[in-house]
């Protein structure tokens, strides 16, 4: 099972363009995210699997990593004794990863094609792109 509960957070000593600071921030809790950040970029085994405006990202996620994340987030909605869900499986080892998508193995809509071929990004909304092949470019979707 996956660590969800640790976080980083570097603040860019810069800002860029008004009063307030560049963060980078890499916790595992999308809930947070969304109170702070305007933009989202989720990333599985160092790769990008979704980026975009956070309400998009989150109220549309279209990667199965960004879903199961949202999906091990508790939420004040939910009833008591409510489980949240686990990812299954384990992280690829980072310095021999498996050919295609890396989060295949752990995937509940894997396809043949996600162990042989990583997606590329694929615009889904405005300013919203995922790595998926569930996403293929097409007429509702364009190549990034």
């Amino acid at each position: 099972m996956e660590l969800t509960s640790v976080a980083s957070v570097y603040v860019h000593p810069q800002y860029q363009g008004g009063d307030l600071p560049t963060w980078l921030a890499s916790p595992h809790d999308i809930a947070l995210v969304a109170k702070f950040a305007d933009e989202i970029l989720v990333m599985y085994a160092g790769q990008v699997c979704e980026v975009g405006p956070v309400r998009s990202v989150i109220d549309d996620a279209r990667h199965p990593y960004t879903k199961a994340l949202l999906g091990s987030v508790p939420r004040a909605e939910m009833e008591t004794g409510t489980r949240l869900e686990a990812i299954p499986g384990e992280l690829p080892d980072p310095a021999a990863l498996p050919p295609g998508c890396p989060f295949a193995d752990r995937c509940v809509s894997v396809m043949d094609i996600c162990t042989g071929v990583n997606p590329g990004q694929v615009r889904v909304g405005p300013g919203h792109d995922v790595a998926c092949h569930l996403w293929p470019p097409n007429k509702d979707t364009e190549k990034v």
